[in-house]
């Protein structure tokens, strides 16, 4: 008999004289079931929806629409799930988070909204191509990642539908942004000069450990959430995440973009930590987080 968190599984096994058999228990799965609509409210087959797990983790496999609008996306671990939902023509829309369980979900009506092709493309100072590890449309306000892009052959990144005023995150491993996208463009693709990222060394007022304080942490870079984005990023690059940085005796070390960061530390004591700060191409900038 072997028992696990909330629930309890059971399974007689034939133990060999010489030792103990290894036995592998499933866990319950569930699944997510709902419709998909266009800007008229019709039902819209052929769209594509996906089901991302919140702080990056696992994503589920994704469902196509039938000519009803609707969609089943099967054997989803339990946890909570942003639906996004694609179809060419269309721009990307979301659904509010899913909870799943270990029985099917009914997740809420998906509507989509007319959208526009947009391409990027990077360059370094001095007019060479940058290649992204990460390029992707984010939801708004940057905390989660919603449709990557494709790369076309003119050396360009492209989606093929992005609602107006969609942000895009942008990394690389001595490069990093996050652009707004204006609508109309004026040129396709549109241009964006990069420049070197800045460093932060961050530590506490108090001199204590900065591992006693951090149970959440918060990122944002021009009055915008990037804390999601920035995660995503250093899994992509093989860095630390913004919560595991936080964790060194002395300080944290971040490499950044350039811009104007806010950087919020809740303690498990619920005292809270916040620091504007300007970062600044290949510089270094010392901050203290004071308590607010």
């Amino acid at each position: 008999n072997v028992a696990a968190e909330g629930c309890r599984f059971e399974r007689t096994i034939d133990v060999p004289a010489e030792g103990l058999a290894a036995v592998e228990i499933a866990s319950p799965k569930g699944g997510i079931a709902g419709v998909v609509v266009g800007p008229d409210g019709a039902p819209v087959s052929g769209a594509q929806v996906s089901a991302t797990a919140k702080d990056a983790g696992p994503s589920a496999e994704a469902a196509t629409t039938d000519d009803d609008g609707r969609y089943r996306i099967a054997h989803v671990e339990p946890g909570r799930y942003r639906l996004v939902a694609v179809k060419p023509g269309l721009a990307i829309s979301v659904a509010p988070w899913v909870k799943v369980g270990d029985k099917e979900t009914t997740a809420p009506t998906i509507t989509l909204v007319e959208g526009m092709p947009h391409a990027f493309r990077f360059v370094d100072p001095s007019g060479a191509v940058v290649e992204p590890a990460l390029l992707a449309a984010l939801e708004e306000g940057g905390k989660s990642l919603l449709l990557e892009a494709r790369r076309r052959d003119d050396g360009s990144w492209s989606f093929d539908h992005l609602p107006e005023n969609a942000r895009v995150g942008f990394c690389e491993g001595n490069w990093g942004t996050v652009v707004s996208v204006v609508q109309p463009l004026a040129e396709d693709p549109r241009t964006i000069v990069l420049a070197p990222d800045g460093d932060l060394n961050i530590r506490l007022d108090s001199g204590g450990m900065m591992a006693a304080l951090a149970e959440r942490a918060r990122l944002e870079k021009d009055g915008t959430d990037v804390s999601g984005f920035y995660d995503q990023c250093a899994q992509r690059l093989g860095r630390p995440s913004l919560a595991a940085a936080l964790l060194g005796v002395d300080g944290a070390h971040l490499s950044m973009a350039p811009g104007r960061y806010r950087l919020t530390v809740v303690g498990f004591d619920g005292a809270v930590f916040s620091r504007e700060a300007e970062v600044r191409s290949g510089e270094t900038t010392n901050v203290e987080l004071s308590t607010e």
